[in-house]
């Protein structure tokens, strides 16, 4: 929850609006893309519509974030970080940080890996953000956060934290 209370900080400080941290989602095989064990990012958006509708947020952009790993069918790609829709993203940090591949880390005494942790996922939201709410596209500007294509943790940590 810590990590999340400062994400949320941080992003009102930085796009000037109120942002709501709101419910954790719920987990099923469902959700998973046929026979893998990444989970589908179109579903994933789904229900966050869903729940979106139910908190009521007129006009708001939504960003699901999961700790999972996720992909979208037809993809032809191992994994995305990443995948926007109309008014919803859905973001995975599980390549961004070492905690997904079975490291007991504390966050909160452990800065520089909070710290690192917190800068990817900024990044990889602001993303998000400037493609559904400002309408940015793809920049090849490796110092923009609208930077693309991010093929891996090495790019993302290259990638500016700005548009």
């Amino acid at each position: 929850m810590q990590f999340l209370r400062n994400l949320e900080s941080t992003l009102e400080k930085q796009h000037k609006t109120d942002v709501l941290v709101t419910t954790a989602m719920g987990k099923g095989k469902e959700m998973l893309l046929v026979d893998s064990d990444q989970y589908n990012a179109d579903y994933l958006a789904g229900v966050g519509t869903t729940i979106g509708k139910r908190i009521a947020r007129n006009g708001a952009f939504i960003v699901v974030l999961t700790n999972e790993d996720i992909n979208y069918p037809e993809s032809g790609l191992r994994y995305v970080f990443s995948s926007h829709y109309d008014g919803i993203s859905v973001v995975s940090l599980a390549r961004i940080s070492s905690l997904n591949f079975g490291a007991k880390i504390d966050l909160l005494s452990a800065p520089e890996a909070f710290s690192n942790i917190m800068e990817r996922s900024l990044k990889l939201i602001n993303k998000a953000i400037g493609y559904e709410a400002y309408g940015y596209e793809v920049s090849s500007n490796i110092n923009s956060v609208m930077y693309g294509p991010i093929m891996g943790v090495n790019d993302l940590d290259q990638v500016g934290s700005w548009y």
